[in-house]
């Protein structure tokens, strides 16, 4: 990949990473502090469909413009694997929710059964990365969920965490 075309998807990736921040803060200042859901924005989920879409296409696109045949194999091994990564990533994107409701927190975690502590429950966060940080939440010395700036109720959420922060 020449230069430019990496500058090209590194700027698309910043401006819709940006985008999808931006419209999860938006959302955020309508939440009510002590009742809101964390969870991440549609546009998270469209832009993994679109992905979805795209390695589906391109494995039609090289059927219909080769036939099928066995020496190309493991190019649709290898689209068929991302197209299920990304489907995977959509449901567990879509199935993550944190419900707060005054001091009792449900969680819906990717993996795993739904749990429910209260905010009391929680001994210690860990903020990790720069730009996009990922927020950890321990109760005792098992981490019971993580969440990052992409998240609607994000702010909120930091705000009831201010105090293991």
């Amino acid at each position: 990949m020449d230069t430019y075309s990496y500058i090209f998807v590194v700027g698309i990736m910043t401006l819709g990473s940006s985008l999808i921040m931006f419209l999860a803060d938006r959302k955020t200042k309508r939440l009510d502090k002590n009742h809101f859901v964390l969870k991440y924005h549609t546009s998270v989920s469209i832009v993994v469909l679109l992905m979805c879409a795209l390695s589906v296409g391109l494995q039609i696109l090289v059927v219909a413009y080769q036939g099928f045949s066995m020496k190309d194999l493991p190019f649709y091994l290898l689209f068929s694997g991302i197209f299920f990564f990304f489907l995977f990533t959509l449901f567990f994107i879509r199935r993550f929710k944190v419900y707060v409701k005054g001091n009792l927190v449900y969680v819906i975690p990717h993996f795993g059964k739904p749990r429910k502590f209260t905010i009391d429950d929680i001994t210690k966060t860990v903020i990790k990365g720069d730009r996009v940080q990922e927020i950890q939440v321990f109760c005792g010395k098992k981490k019971v969920f993580s969440f990052s700036k992409l998240c609607i109720g994000y702010q909120l959420m930091i705000e009831r965490l201010e105090l293991f922060i």
